[in-house]
This record gives structure tokens, sequence and C-alpha cells, in this order.
């Protein structure tokens, strides 16, 4: 399948950062056999007609978006990032009839609520690099995509209970064709690296597998 990969980011609030994590799921998409392409909107300054003119060239069949940030993570003031995807996602549902897929590290956060309020199609929660294969193959036999784990889908909720990769070295790393070459080479550009998955306050909620764990009061972080 042609697929386009879209970075949605384009804040520089504490540093910019590479798209890495959307670049290793282009890259396992790449090495599954499907066509990318990758649309890194940071520093673009006018980003909507460089991602009409990715979509008319291109001609995607499936559009893969990455939500880096909710919020500023400040308490005072906070600064709301998701209005930014929601124009991309918009417009990418207004060029082309591909279904449009969210991911990323803010997504993961809160799947339902930005699922709703992007107005995506679906939402991948974690780590999308087997996921979003799974769900590239239903599409192209144009079977159901229930099971699929940490798939959910605007309005049915969760398809199938959320996995964590065991050994992350399994996973493929981007190849150096899928950064812009200015944009990479600047050394003021960040590459982010992931050191925690998921809150610590949650740990009695799922095994070392992902898999919910039945608790009579489950203990949760104030604000999840």
């Amino acid at each position: 399948m042609k697929v386009l990969f879209i970075s949605a980011n384009t804040e520089k609030v504490n540093m910019p950062t590479l798209p890495f994590g959307l670049g290793c799921i282009a890259e396992a998409a790449r090495q599954a056999g499907h066509e990318i392409q990758m649309l890194d909107l940071m520093g673009e300054t006018n980003p909507l007609p460089v991602l009409q003119e990715a979509i008319c060239e291109f001609h995607p069949e499936v559009i893969g978006i990455s939500v880096r940030n909710i919020d500023d993570q400040r308490m005072e003031d906070t600064k709301f990032m998701l209005d930014k995807a929601r124009a991309t996602v918009m417009e990418c549902k207004r060029l082309s009839p591909a279904p449009v897929v969210i991911g990323g590290a803010g997504y993961s956060i809160v799947p339902v609520a930005a699922l709703e309020y992007l107005g995506a199609d679906m939402g991948i929660q974690g780590e999308g690099e087997a996921s979003f294969l799974k769900l590239l193959g239903c599409l192209c036999e144009k079977a159901g995509v229930e099971g699929i784990p940490g798939l959910y889908l605007r309005g049915k909720g969760l398809q199938g209970e959320r996995e964590f990769v065991e050994n992350l070295d399994d996973l493929p790393l981007p190849g150096p064709d899928l950064w812009r070459g200015s944009f990479a080479r600047d050394p003021a550009v960040w590459m982010p690296i992931q050191t925690r998955r998921g809150c610590s306050m949650e740990q009695l909620l799922f095994d070392r597998h992902g898999r919910r764990q039945e608790t009579q009061e489950p203990f949760r972080c104030p604000g999840h």
C-alpha cells in the first residue's frame, strides 16, 4: 500500500526534535514491502500547501499522522497544542479518501479523547511497528480490524488490548534518507529517546505484557 507518514509537530517548545518514532514505523512499513513517503512539517511556516502538494502527488492509500504533544506541560498558562494537528487531519480528510491513523507519544496519553477531538478515523496507542503493519494487512485484504493491539476506532473504542514490545532491539531503525537533510544536520535538533513508558502509578493495572489486570479498586494517577 502507499502510505504517507506525517509528523504534525511544528512546535519548538524546549527543543526541536526529529520525528524518530514515526521514522521507525515508516521503516517497518517499508521493509514490509509498502511504498512510503515521509513528510515532516517542522520548520514549515505555512504547512498546509506543503501537505496539499504531498497528498496530490503521492495519492496515499493510508495516512499516518504522529502527534507528539498535547500541551507544553506547564502548570500555569498551559498552551494547548492539538489545534494544529487537528487542522492537519482535517486537511488530509478534505484532500484524500484514505483512512487517517493517529499515533505518537502525545496521542497515546489520552487515546479516546484525542481521537475524538482530532477527527481521525483510527489511532494506535504505544509502539506502532507491529500494530500498524497488522492494520495495513487488514486494509489490504479489506478485512476487519478487531483484535489489533492498541488500535482505537473513533466512536467504537479499543479493538485489542495494548501489547508492549519486550525486546526493542527487534524493531527497525529508520534509514537516514527519511530525514530532511538540512533539518537532520542542524545541531539544534535533538533525537528524542523515550526512557519510560506509561505511568508508574498504574503499574497494578497491567502485567508485563501490557494486559489489563482485574482489580476491585485500581489505583490511578490523579488526572488519568
